[in-house]
């Protein structure tokens, strides 16, 4: 009946391994459009994630601390930090918004903690801005 006081359900969405590393994939080659690539640590995370072994949550802890070790590549973090993210965000079972708010989400979400980003982070630009791309 409607209005009857019932107990909601906890949903648990498991990914197979071959979903998992096919959003990571898909995160890796999004960054790679920009020409960034992601260290070899957060491939090696990737894999222990894939696996079940480890949470996003995990991930984003393991990489604050090894990018606050002073023998980190920096020049990684951003490609790094931004592919979990993007891993993340795909992973949710949520449907797809084409829409103002929903693009400043998912830009908040992506940039969230990158220190070296100049711009707002979930707002938009008031500037235009470039930048060069390789040729092959």
């Amino acid at each position: 009946m409607f209005g009857e006081d019932r107990p909601y359900d906890e949903i648990i969405y498991e990914n197979s391994e071959s979903y998992k590393r096919n959003l990571w994939q898909t995160s890796f080659g999004l960054q790679k459009v920009d020409g960034l690539k992601p260290s070899e640590y957060l491939v090696g995370l990737s894999e222990e994630e894939i696996k079940g072994n480890k949470t996003y949550g995990d991930i984003h802890q393991d990489l604050d601390a090894y990018y606050s070790s002073s023998s980190a590549n920096k020049e990684t973090e951003e490609a790094d930090r931004v592919s979990v993210s993007i891993a993340e965000w795909l992973s949710q079972p949520r449907p797809f918004q084409l829409s103002t708010r929903r693009l400043k989400q998912i830009h908040l979400h992506l940039f969230s903690g990158i220190n070296r980003f100049k711009y707002p982070i979930g707002k938009f630009r008031t500037v235009n801005i470039s930048k060069d791309e390789p040729t092959e």
